[in-house]
């Protein structure tokens, strides 16, 4: 999916970032190359909200309460679905990073929701989109063809209200 069909919907990029730069920290914390539409999304229109209801990570979103660091995500993420583990009383149907191979959490909806990048399971596959709502809802296709169907109302309850993005934090 072209980022200009998203922006018939949400309008023009405003951060219009560098993908190289944003994303070569990122990247290498990780070990892995994240999927490139959603990389290109998230540097053009930044950190933020759709709809009032699904915040998107930036990694240069400023840390702490200011922004939506993505290297904050991860790390409260992780922890979380850590404990679920240890505790035994929620184990995730996959493995989430930094487990090897894991899913790598990019959004987190209002409610408390986290959005996931889901690894190809073979060499050269795609990448594909969960959201652990209670239980995993995947969505097999790309980044912004799950932000495009999301915005149609077509992967109710993901987003629901009036179509928008509001750009949340400032980018260091």
């Amino acid at each position: 999916m072209e980022l200009s069909r998203i922006g018939e919907l949400i309008g023009s990029p405003s951060v219009l970032g560098d993908p190289e730069r944003d994303w070569a920290r990122a990247e290498a914390q990780l070990g892995v190359t994240l999927p490139d539409d959603y990389k290109a999304f998230v540097s053009a229109y930044g950190s933020g909200e759709f709809m009032e209801t699904l915040m998107l990570f930036h990694p240069r979103g400023r840390a702490g309460d200011e922004g939506l660091n993505l290297f904050d995500l991860w790390r409260s993420t992780s922890e979380a679905y850590e404990y679920l583990s240890r505790s035994g009383s929620d184990v995730p149907q996959i493995p989430v990073y930094p487990d090897p191979f894991g899913a790598v959490p990019v959004g987190r909806s209002i409610s408390g929701n986290v959005l996931f990048l889901v690894p190809p399971r073979n060499i050269g596959g795609v990448w594909s989109v969960a959201m652990d709502v209670g239980e995993w809802v995947f969505f097999e296709g790309g980044f912004t063809d799950f932000l495009w169907e999301a915005l149609q109302g077509s992967l109710h309850p993901v987003l629901d209200g009036e179509i928008g993005f509001e750009q949340i934090g400032v980018l260091e």
